[in-house]
């Protein structure tokens, strides 16, 4: 918000030769009201250029001070006026004419201001992850303000206390608090940037919120052959959720991007299929051959094979319009209630969830079968190459082996 110093705007001075100092608020060309600081000196004191009042003046610190806390106030009762539906209500402020016995209101909202400015303009172009993880904290924020306002000034320590425990109390876990906390934080640091809250009311500082390590959640390849070996023909239900968590175990794919899997996604070339898509949460393109990954006895691809059998299932669809006929279409509760019943009927160290695949999958490429990790990450489709290295695991046996070869000569 734009604001400069009128000096003497009628160009006449009273009766003790002084004129006026005036806070000109900048909107557009037909908005542009004068408010009167109340200070008046005579015209060889004021400096133009600086926008201050010259030191020869006997009382210049003292009103040079006046004249910033004048304009700190409007610029402080301005802001949070501009970013109201409709922007700033110009009548209003031309109908202002004391500042200090003016009752403002509690500043901006932070939920309006998180949605309207930190989600559509911030995040504008970001990727859809990035943007889906922001409107879930969203909505936390909307259900834990329970429709009241929330001030950016009231964005404290006792808020993040606050907040921490609802979000325990609705059995969020670490990882899901701290990433709630990290875009909160990145929203709060837009609106300092923005001068719209008091660096020193930064609650961040102080409260912390890193998230619990968690122990690895990758099932062995020998768990992953028992869920194999498992006869769950009897129940249609539990064989696709079979079928899918083992498919995700051999190709690591993410929960979002399996249950949209449909024939555009797969290519046959010269025999070989290929597996291509559009990652939901990152927006960035996977595409390597599927023929090649965890081949049975026979020389054939296991997740091929899983492939194969939902094709010829849906083969009426195959020239449906692209994206309509879905191998795996289920929501993430359908899918873990079937997978829950899986976890009952076999023998394994964890709580078979849809993300346990994909951990699996990984760890067993790089761990089990010493794929390089640069190769894992495209399959993967990791962005940072650090996020699929945090999946090695190196055993001291392998550290032995490597520093046997190391001798001086």
């Amino acid at each position: 918000m734009n604001t400069k110093f009128i000096y003497n705007r009628k160009s006449k001075l009273n009766a003790k030769g002084m004129a006026l100092i005036q806070l000109q608020i900048i909107g557009d060309r037909l908005n542009r009201p004068l408010k009167s600081t109340r200070i008046y000196i005579e015209p060889q004191f004021w400096d133009e250029k600086r926008q201050i009042i010259k030191k020869k003046h006997p009382e210049a610190d003292f009103l040079n001070k006046q004249l910033k806390i004048f304009q700190k106030k409007w610029i402080d009762f301005l802001l949070p006026e501009s970013l109201k539906p409709g922007g700033i209500d110009w009548d209003k402020i031309k109908t202002i004419r004391d500042i200090d016995n003016l009752t403002l209101d509690q500043g901006i909202d932070f939920i309006n201001y998180f949605e309207n400015t930190v989600i559509k303009i911030f995040n504008n172009g970001k990727e859809k992850g990035t943007l889906k993880s922001y409107n879930q904290t969203l909505r936390k924020l909307k259900l834990f303000s329970k429709k009241d306002t929330l001030p950016l000034s009231k964005i404290n320590y006792e808020f993040c206390q606050n907040f921490q425990s609802f979000m325990i109390n609705s059995s969020l876990n670490s990882q899901t608090r701290e990433k709630h906390f990290k875009n909160i934080k990145a929203g709060l640091n837009h609106a300092i940037k923005q001068g719209l809250v008091d660096r020193s009311l930064y609650p961040f500082d102080k409260f912390k919120f890193k998230a619990e390590k968690t122990e690895s959640k990758a099932l062995s390849y020998k768990e992953i052959k028992e869920i194999e070996r498992l006869d769950v023909s009897y129940n249609e239900s539990l064989e696709k959720a079979k079928d899918m968590f083992l498919f995700s175990c051999y190709t690591s794919i993410r929960f979002c991007d399996l249950v949209n899997l449909s024939f555009d996604n797969f290519i046959n070339d010269n025999g070989n299929i290929k597996i291509k898509y559009i990652q939901e949460k990152t927006n960035t393109p996977v595409s390597y051959c599927l023929s090649n990954l965890f081949k049975d006895e026979f020389g054939i691809s296991k997740p091929v094979k899983i492939y194969q059998k939902y094709a010829e299932r849906l083969s009426k669809g195959i020239h449906s319009p692209k994206g309509t006929v879905k191998f795996f279409g289920w929501t993430n509760q359908t899918y873990n209630k079937y997978l829950k019943e899986i976890g009952r009927l076999v023998n394994v160290s964890q709580k078979l969830t849809a993300h346990v695949g994909r951990y699996s999958a990984i760890t067993i490429l790089i761990n089990t079968f010493d794929l390089p990790v640069q190769t894992v990450q495209k399959i993967a489709g990791h962005i940072n190459y650090q996020t699929t290295l945090g999946y090695y695991k190196q055993e001291e046996k392998d550290i032995d082996n490597s520093t046997n070869n190391v001798t001086w000569k």
